[in-house]
């Protein structure tokens, strides 16, 4: 589980955190490689996936169009912002966990800028899921503002808030480290917390460089107090919250996976994901 071109496939303290407001800036593009070269969308088809998977995408088609199998009508997957660059095929070939390609997403950090790659159509279903995904950092990032890989989102009032979120962040030894975030929108995430942002610190485990690692949560929504988060990292539980909410009254749920932060080091930052899936299940490392 932890070298590039392989096979596919404790509950912590919380402590608040203000976070900074989004910024926006033109986005520029990568020109094209003779491996890389964008393709023909294609349409949106129903698709049937073995269980306990509902969906998945691992690249293997050299583009970004399975993240439209069996989606909402309507519905965009790739949402960027700031100074967020991509191929234009939206993949590559220079880190795979599986198969030939990755998706590959690059940002400007000196402001606020974000890559961001939602899936809308099971969240959106208010069914319980585990979403996973594998994750390549190529160097060590120094993260001196924030840095969000993984997100959780609802409407709410007719925007779009951000709830739950994985942030990377460093530790006192300036490893990179897993941290699941409340973003405090709205009172929660429990029913005794006010309006504030919860910070779940975790000495679990660190974030290799250099070296595919992979997260899967588990999200049952809940507009009250009755939901569930939990968090994995290679099959080692960094977080188990109950009796949690995952959004405001009548929000509809979404999901992305993310290079998103501001005030990275190295300038740009550069991230790769690989064989995402949605389950009923557990899938694991």
């Amino acid at each position: 589980m932890n070298g590039q071109n392989r096979g596919k496939n404790n509950s912590a303290t919380a402590q608040p955190n203000t976070q900074q407001p989004n910024t926006q800036q033109p986005n520029t593009e990568q020109p094209n490689t003779p491996e890389e070269q964008p393709r023909k969308k294609r349409p949106q088809q129903d698709v049937v996936f073995d269980p306990p998977i509902v969906w998945r995408a691992d690249f293997e088609t050299g583009d970004l169009s399975e993240w439209d199998l069996n989606n909402l009508k309507g519905a965009k997957a790739q949402t960027d912002s700031g100074r967020c660059t991509r191929p234009p095929s939206g993949v590559s070939i220079e880190q795979a966990h599986s198969g030939r390609y990755s998706m590959k997403m690059t940002i400007d950090s000196r402001h606020t800028a974000g890559c961001r790659q939602f899936r809308k159509a099971e969240p959106a279903s208010g069914e319980s899921y585990y979403y996973g995904a594998w994750f390549y950092i190529p160097e060590l990032v120094q993260v001196n503002g924030n840095w969000n890989i993984f997100q959780f989102k609802a409407n709410d009032d007719g925007e779009s808030g951000l709830f739950w979120k994985l942030e990377i962040r460093n530790n006192d030894a300036g490893d990179m480290v897993v941290v699941p975030v409340w973003k405090g929108a709205i009172a929660g995430p429990q029913a005794q917390d006010g309006v504030d942002s919860k910070l779940y610190h975790q000495t679990l485990a660190t974030v290799p460089v250099a070296q595919w690692f992979h997260l899967e949560v588990y999200l049952k929504q809940s507009e009250q107090f009755d939901g569930e988060i939990a968090v994995w990292q290679d099959g080692l539980q960094l977080l188990d919250e109950k009796g949690v909410r995952t959004k405001g009254p009548d929000g509809v749920q979404n999901w992305s996976v993310n290079n998103y932060g501001e005030d990275l080091l190295p300038n740009p930052t550069t991230l790769y994901i690989d064989d995402v899936t949605i389950s009923t299940e557990r899938i694991g490392p």
